[in-house]
């Protein structure tokens, strides 16, 4: 199929760039999709969440990558306790995602892997690959490894689980984690 180049006074539309298969795609977020996830990011905050999940739903039907909208839904998820949902989506964003972005999902997976599901490997498997970046997100990384020596510790591997807590509290003194990594290496009687 074959489009008329636009007029010189008119701007080419995004639709003739999504259905023709050899134009690059538009920039993104476009101004529609931030306009979009700002409203269904509201919706999410009000407890609109049926509102949201359709508006979202349809959106990446069309655009299965856009990383902001998964990242979108995976709270939406979350929220309404689809927690199999929520890390099926992460583990989307974790393949489609920058690198922090990717590592943000992992450790967002793991937890409600640990948490809410029980799947204790499962989460060890994402919190390893998490603390192994080259650049795990400092703020998070503390905790990351936390649960992670939780989890080894519950899978007994005690040995792994005993280096990354001692981690905890010689490289983060003084923090809450540092305070919880301690009382799972010397827990109380």
């Amino acid at each position: 199929m074959v489009t008329p180049d636009p007029k010189p006074d008119e701007p080419a539309g995004t639709d003739d760039l999504q259905s023709d298969p050899i134009a690059p795609a538009p920039p993104r977020p476009t101004s529609a999709n931030a306009s979009g996830l700002a409203q269904w990011r509201k919706w999410v905050v009000e407890g609109r969440y049926d509102e949201a999940d359709e508006a979202l739903s349809k959106h990446l039907k069309k655009h299965p990558s856009d990383v902001e909208a998964l990242s979108l839904l995976s709270t939406l998820q979350r929220k309404r306790q689809d927690f199999s949902g929520a890390v099926a989506t992460s583990r989307k964003i974790i393949g489609l995602g920058d690198a922090a972005t990717a590592n943000r999902a992992r450790f967002q997976a793991a937890s409600l892997l640990q948490d809410q599901l029980g799947e204790t490997d499962a989460a060890a498997r994402l919190l390893e690959a998490y603390v192994k970046q080259a650049k795990p997100l400092k703020p998070l990384e503390a905790a990351a490894m936390v649960r992670l020596g939780r989890a080894l510790k519950s899978l007994g591997r005690t040995p792994e689980a005993t280096k990354w807590l001692q981690r905890v509290v010689s490289s983060y003194p003084n923090t809450p984690e540092a305070n919880e990594a301690d009382r799972l290496l010397n827990p109380s009687p």
